[in-house]
């Protein structure tokens, strides 16, 4: 099992794309047009939205047991950088989130994570440094990130050294419980960077082209021979992205909403036999995006502004992996679903 798809792995992958940031069309608040400039670094905070509806993720492990995760984010509990030029990412240390494992099948309680250490994920590698703090109610458990792995030290004791793939399998493979939530809380790192990226690669799709074809439809990959699709699934997929005028002025810009619907979209990643598919919906509401006198955007992305909220929403999205069997038949695994809704905001550093 894994939250983040693709496992740890994916801290890397979630950094390969270089994505422009400011796609989109129109003004925002502060003036400027369409062709306003990109700062090299943005912030970001990832928070709750005004309605305070909880980001949730549910997914099996490999007994097929399903488990639900309730996030509690705060306004801004887990935040950092993104910065353009090196495809890098960081997360502030203070930053803080807690997790409630039992709304499903019952697990560890309430975690709470904290970053203890800035941590740094450059591009294709997990994160090279920093730091994890996991309070499960009886235990702390910190998580040190080291050369090639973590070091893992429950209340002060000896730290275990643990390689990547070995720690990214102690939430199904281990019998210690501490092990086993040190595992899961890095996923959750990861999984929320994830999300962020998403928020990035939906920003770049927009612009004014959808004025003028809304819904813009794009197709997946298509899953070709020797493979084998899973039955019922439609191959190749697609993904519709689609706007709303929330403002009222007849073109595409701050103030806005946008909806990204993905039906079997399935990705073939080079050179890998994981690939991955993705179905479902996500609404991305009360578009930010603000140019300041310089003519750069220093803010950007889905938040609440006085009293109308925003953020993204996710109806059942669901992330999967896809692994061929000897027989070249594509077997979905690693599956989990996104419901619920959170702030996803980019910013000038300070």
């Amino acid at each position: 099992m894994s939250i983040c798809v693709r496992h740890l792995r994916r801290w890397a992958g979630i950094l390969v794309a270089s994505l422009a940031l400011g796609g989109c069309g129109g003004g925002g608040g502060g003036g400027g047009g369409g062709n306003a400039s990109l700062l090299d670094v943005y912030a970001f905070s990832l928070g709750t939205t005004l309605a305070g509806l909880p980001l949730q993720v549910s997914f099996p492990d490999d007994a097929q047991n399903i488990f639900n995760l309730v996030f509690d984010l705060g306004q801004n509990g887990y935040r950092g950088t993104y910065d353009r030029t090196t495809l890098s990412w960081t997360v502030d240390a203070g930053s803080g989130i807690s997790v409630n494992t039992d709304d499903g099948m019952p697990l560890f309680g309430v975690l709470s994570i904290s970053v203890t250490s800035e941590l740094q994920v450059p591009p294709d590698s997990p994160p090279t440094a920093g730091a994890l703090q996991v309070n499960d109610g009886t235990n702390t458990i910190l998580i040190t990130v080291t050369t090639g792995g973590v070091n893992v030290s429950v209340n002060g004791g000896p730290a275990t050294f643990f390689d990547w793939d070995t720690f990214d399998g102690l939430f199904d493979n281990s019998g210690v419980q501490t092990q086993r939530e040190a595992s899961l809380a890095f996923q959750v790192g990861g999984f929320l960077l994830d999300q962020a990226f998403r928020t990035l690669a939906a920003i770049d799709r927009i612009g004014p082209g959808l004025e003028q074809t809304n819904p813009d439809v794009q197709i997946c990959d298509e899953i070709m021979a020797p493979l084998i699709p899973p039955g019922g699934l439609l191959n190749p997929g697609q993904s519709a992205f689609g706007w709303q005028d929330d403002s009222g002025d007849g073109s595409v810009g701050a103030g806005d909403s946008f909806f990204w619907q993905f039906i079997d979209c399935w990705k073939d990643i080079p050179n890998d036999d994981i690939d991955e598919l993705t179905i479902g919906q996500l609404a991305l509401t009360n578009f930010i995006r603000v140019v300041n006198a310089q003519n750069f955007i220093t803010r950007i992305g889905f938040e609440p502004s006085g009293q109308v909220d925003g953020g993204v929403s996710y109806t059942d999205l669901i992330e999967a992996e896809t692994v061929p069997d000897a027989g070249n038949n594509l077997m979905i695994e690693g599956d989990i679903t996104v419901r619920g809704a959170m702030k996803v905001i980019f910013f000038a550093p300070n």
